[in-house]
């Protein structure tokens, strides 16, 4: 059984339409509806009964469709990351966040470790210093990371649709459509 998917992504499509195979397959909604049509057929009218089977199976498939919708958005939502610049620029002010918060608990148990803060700089590809001497400095660094990230914020959404729709383009390329 076949129904349109509302993502663009082939990947996302072909998870869609076997979620909903499943679904016909388990609750054996095909084999039900061809005894319908058949008796349909040869008898030119529905009993009662039959019309109430039928119309369970249109529910069932109405249900089915949105449960592999559903499920299908949630794992678009999980698995589609941000732009790299919109990336990028959250990833500053995390790791000018954590960089302050391991100046200011020298000398505690708890202090995020070098490591970890050079692996955020790693992740989020940031190139700034990540020591500072002063309170301060961090403070500063972090309002003007957070000030370019606010001037981006409007563009933001224009950015991840065309990063969405490369990233589309680039899996239909490998699933050869």
């Amino acid at each position: 059984m076949l129904r349109k998917a509302t993502s663009k992504i082939p990947s996302v499509k072909r998870q869609f339409n076997e979620l909903l195979e499943t679904e016909v397959k388990r609750h054996k909604l095909k084999e039900t509806m061809e005894v319908i049509f058949e008796h349909a057929q040869t008898k030119k009218e529905l009993t009662e009964d039959m019309k109430d089977q039928y119309e369970k199976i249109e529910e069932r498939i109405r249900r089915a469709i949105k449960e592999a919708d559903k499920n299908c958005r949630i794992f678009k939502r999980k698995q589609v990351p941000f732009s790299t610049k919109q990336k990028r620029l959250m990833g500053a002010i995390r790791v000018l966040q954590m960089a302050r918060l391991r100046f200011l608990m020298t000398g505690s148990r708890n202090r995020p470790r070098a490591r970890i803060v050079s692996r955020m700089a790693n992740k989020y590809t940031y190139e700034g210093p990540l020591v500072y001497t002063t309170r301060e400095e961090y403070d500063t660094k972090i309002k003007e990371a957070a000030k370019a990230y606010d001037a981006f914020r409007p563009k933001a959404q224009q950015f991840r649709e065309t990063y969405l729709a490369q990233l589309a383009e680039e899996m239909a390329a490998e699933d050869g459509k």
